[in-house]
């Protein structure tokens, strides 16, 4: 499906990349109950994504918040799988992009770098280490207190900003910049459903938690764009 040109679009998207973006979202997920319902009315609802991203009226919908126990508690937003899918359309952009400023030995949710590759080099540099394992060497474990919920969302924006700017051509670059801002500057916290007892948010921290932060500091764990952003702030 191909919609005609209007004087009113603002940020150019093409249908067929949102399409795109779909599948790359529903993948593994075909079975969950927003997925299912999502693809009940894709084609209506994608059109829809698109006009609202074209006249620059796309807004994210309310996250499902929750409190996960294991290994640690931890605050999670589930985005609606709508927003998913524009999380997915901006990773499929902006990932191979990012890609080429991250070290060997960085390895969170990027694709070939799982826990097999990790312990595999893990051993390589143990090994190098203890000179083949004939000599003691000492590993150091240390870890950023909170470090999704201190990320400053102005510092990430500019950060993003003038990557995109520098090194992405694509026609829907503008349609890129303006959905990196909106969920960038998205506060899941002050709509979203709670679907853990409020009790749970008592035993987390201060420090790990959207609803006890700035409203301009922090990204919801729990999104793929968050993962990404993360690793290049």
């Amino acid at each position: 499906v191909t919609r005609a040109c209007h004087d009113d679009v603002k940020y150019r998207i093409s249908l067929e990349s949102l399409i795109e973006a779909y599948y790359d979202c529903r993948k593994n997920k075909r079975t969950k109950n927003e997925c299912v319902r999502f693809e009940f009315e894709r084609e209506r609802s994608l059109i829809e994504l698109q006009q609202q991203i074209e006249s620059g009226n796309y807004k994210p919908l309310p996250s499902k918040a929750f409190v996960v126990t294991y290994p640690t508690y931890r605050e999670v937003f589930a985005a609606a799988f709508r927003d998913r899918i524009i999380h997915h359309w901006i990773a499929l952009r902006i990932e191979p992009i990012v890609e080429r400023y991250f070290i060997n030995d960085s390895y969170n949710c990027r694709k070939g770098k799982g826990t097999d590759y990790g312990v595999r080099r893990t051993v390589e540099m143990f090994e190098d280490a203890t000179d083949n394992w004939t000599r003691t060497a000492y590993v150091m474990k240390w870890d950023f207190a909170g470090y999704f919920m201190s990320i400053h969302k102005d510092i990430l924006w500019q950060m993003v900003r003038r990557t995109v700017e520098s090194n992405y051509n694509g026609d829907d670059k503008q349609a890129l910049l303006y959905l990196l801002h909106c969920t960038i500057f998205n506060n899941p916290q002050n709509n979203c459903i709670r679907t853990s007892p409020i009790e749970m948010w008592e035993k987390l921290p201060q420090e790990k938690s959207l609803f006890t932060q700035n409203a301009n500091i922090g990204l919801p764990i729990g999104n793929l764009t968050s993962q990404l952003f993360a690793n290049y702030y």
